[in-house]
């Protein structure tokens, strides 16, 4: 997949902090400004579990963006966080006796 040139600057670094076996920088430690961590986010590689932590950490300070725009729904940003991470977001099926 291609990046921008400064995403493609921290998937590199990422990449080879991975292969050497260092402790990954935090996921959770970017900077405190709408769509920040969306380039953080795709460059590291998170575990489903960590994705919807920091998306939902995003949500809390106000910085996740959708569209452009700051995402002021909580059901709205669980959709991102679920989708971003892969994880299907179904609820389960009433049961009918």
């Amino acid at each position: 997949m291609k990046f921008s040139p400064s995403i493609q600057k921290l998937v590199d670094k990422a990449e080879a902090e991975w292969k050497r076996g260092a402790r990954l920088p935090s996921p959770y430690k970017h900077p405190n400004r709408p769509g920040a961590g969306a380039a953080r986010r795709r460059a590291l590689r998170l575990s489903p579990q960590d994705k919807v932590h920091v998306v939902m950490g995003e949500f809390k300070r106000g910085t996740l963006l959708s569209h452009g725009r700051p995402v002021t729904s909580r059901e709205q940003a669980i959709a991102i966080a679920m989708s971003e991470a892969g994880i299907s977001y179904k609820r389960p099926r009433r049961r009918r006796w």
